[in-house]
């Protein structure tokens, strides 16, 4: 059943949502010096990693390019050309090993298909008739492998597997709350726990919760995975900046989604009332708030100006709803201290209440 579970998780990734959990894969199986530099100037790279081959003893240069669904004739002549840069092209980030033996990979979260895997047969040999890199194909049956059966990778384990499949059931009937996640993360933390573990249940985790239109949830789950990842001494850069990355995802998810309610003061309100609208409209307010203001937090940390300056224009408008700042309980306390201190940094009449609480 966890094979289903992971399959189904994997076919509904995009390209970037697939980012943290590659990284935490590469962790898990040996990888080492791992650099996330897809962008503009990734020159056919979206990681490098180096690994010590098992066989010769000596370290290897990986260059990988990572794709989602599957991939057919069309969509590999798209890609071949960026697995041609990974052969010849040297730059990319500072490193990169050129004296290394390279392999370049292609992993995609589907399958070859159609006249792809033929295709892919003749560029292998055309690759080792002029001696460049080797070339690996890592397919969605691989990735399936490594999460469920490999023991070195977190998810795989039969007492892992029952708690995992416990928290997607209750995702899927709706009983899976704040409090239940914080509990069950704490598995996470060291010494227990390990970053790359981490890494891939969150990821299944918050996909399970987006699919069930959770988003709140789910970026309940990215800041325990910030946590764990925090907390974990052997825990590499990649990982923590995998982790801020998931998080600022969701925040914009949750900015893109509250924006257009905020041009008229009233929408927003409207879009809230219910029988229950005393207790959902401030309930709403606050974890909308904490969100941007944590979103911006992380979009001033990875220097992400546009980002951020979307998140102040937001979260200016939602500090402007009365129940902002009129928390219903102690669990929703600690989103005014998140809003205060962030409106304080380019607004500091609004943090002192004069945008709210006179209202």
């Amino acid at each position: 059943m966890l094979r289903d579970v992971v399959g189904t998780f994997l076919d509904t990734l995009t390209e970037r949502e697939f980012d943290g959990p590659l990284l935490a894969l590469l962790h898990a199986r040996g990888f080492t010096d791992m650099h996330f530099i897809h962008g503009a100037f990734e020159f056919g790279k979206d990681v490098l990693a180096k690994k010590i081959d098992p066989d010769s003893g000596e370290t290897r240069q990986y260059v990988i390019q990572s794709k989602a669904g599957d991939i057919g004739q069309p969509e590999w002549r798209a890609v071949r050309p960026q697995l041609e840069e990974c052969e010849y092209n040297t730059i990319g980030h500072p490193s990169f090993d050129p004296d290394l033996p390279r392999v370049a990979v292609l992993v995609t979260t589907g399958r070859l298909k159609g006249a792809a895997p033929a295709d892919v047969t003749e560029y292998r040999k055309s690759v080792e008739a002029r001696s460049l890199a080797d070339l690996e194909i890592w397919e969605r049956p691989d990735l399936v492998e490594w999460l469920c059966d490999d023991p070195i990778v977190g998810v795989a384990g039969d007492e892992v597997q029952a708690d995992l499949m416990g928290m997607l059931t209750s995702v899927r009937d709706g009983g899976v709350t704040d409090r239940r996640i914080e509990m069950y993360t704490r598995r996470w933390l060291a010494p227990t726990g390990t970053a790359p573990r981490a890494s891939v249940e969150a990821a299944i985790l918050v996909n399970a919760l987006l699919r069930t239109k959770r988003l709140d949830l789910a970026m309940s789950v990215g800041l325990q995975l910030v946590r764990a990842t925090e907390c974990d001494p052997a825990a590499s850069g990649d990982a923590k900046s995998a982790a801020q990355r998931l998080v600022l995802g969701l925040a914009l998810q949750i900015c893109d989604q509250t924006e257009p309610l905020l041009k008229d003061p009233l929408d927003f309100v409207r879009s809230t009332v219910g029988q229950l609208a005393l207790l959902t409209y401030p309930v709403i307010c606050c974890r909308v708030a904490e969100a941007l203001a944590l979103g911006l937090v992380l979009a001033r940390e990875v220097g992400d100006l546009d980002a951020a300056t979307r998140f102040e224009e937001t979260l200016h408008a939602i500090a402007e709803q009365p129940g902002t700042a009129r928390p219903v309980g102690d669990l929703f306390a600690p989103s005014v201290i998140a809003v205060t201190v962030m409106l304080a940094t380019f607004d500091p009449t609004a943090a002192k209440g004069d945008c709210c609480t006179d209202r």
